[in-house]
């Protein structure tokens, strides 16, 4: 940080400007410059975690906020914070960590955290009666729509793409960690059935777009936007 007055508060974003800091860390062949993230959410900043889920959904297991100070602590940000993605993107990290040093030590480290991860996912999925497994209230990042006076606002709505896609490589990582350490409970069971029971990416004319439905001050249509704020989003689900 250079300035007396930091642009946002030099805290930590967990929507996309903490992973674009670290995404070349594993591919680069440089995992042991990812070593401090995995002990950030392993150890140092879990507490605090646990402490969202708990205080925002009364649920088990842990929730990231959107950004966070040097303790993890969160920092609020309005209904950004409804971002329901966050969890499982930043927890593909620590799944990351584990794919490209092969270290089991680390894999047993980092299982726990990832089960945490879905037990929260676990209280906010919505079973419907088709038989999947709903993000039911999210918010596709920074994506925003201008209503008929030319104000922007923000879209939350339902089964975001960016939310199905890493909750499900989330629930999948976690049965495959188990499957490599030759644990299995019930949990892990379920696990499993989420996995396979996630809507698919929501699209509209073949091609993908945010969110299944988007509440929009005009009513209710799918999430398509014209308009991005240099946000990876639905971007995810290729």
């Amino acid at each position: 940080n250079q300035y007396d007055i930091p642009p946002w508060h030099a805290d930590f974003h967990f929507n996309t400007n903490l992973q674009e800091s670290q995404w070349l860390a594993c591919c680069s062949n440089h995992p042991e410059l990812q070593e401090a993230l995995v002990r950030c959410f392993t150890d140092d900043w879990r507490e605090e975690f646990r402490n969202n889920a708990r205080r925002i959904f009364n649920s088990g297991g842990l929730m990231l906020p959107l950004c966070g100070d040097f303790l993890g602590r969160e920092i609020g940000w309005g209904g950004l914070s409804l971002e329901m993605s966050l969890t499982a993107w930043m927890a593909q990290h620590l799944w990351w960590q584990w794919l490209y040093t092969q270290d089991k030590k680390l894999l047993k480290r980092i299982l726990p955290y990832l089960k945490e991860c879905c037990e929260f996912y676990l209280t906010i999925l919505n079973p419907r009666d088709d038989g999947l497994y709903h993000i039911e209230l999210s918010h596709s990042p920074e994506q925003i729509a201008v209503d008929k006076n030319g104000e922007r606002y923000l879209v939350f709505g339902s089964d975001p793409t960016i939310d199905l896609v890493f909750i499900r490589i989330l629930f999948e990582a976690v049965v495959e960690a188990a499957g490599i350490l030759n644990k299995t409970d019930n949990f892990i069971d379920k696990c499993r059935e989420v996995a396979k029971h996630l809507p698919e990416a929501p699209t509209e004319n073949g091609v993908l777009i945010d969110e299944t439905v988007g509440f929009f001050k005009d009513g209710n249509r799918p999430g398509q936007f014209k308009h991005s704020h240099r946000h990876p989003s639905r971007l995810v689900g290729i």
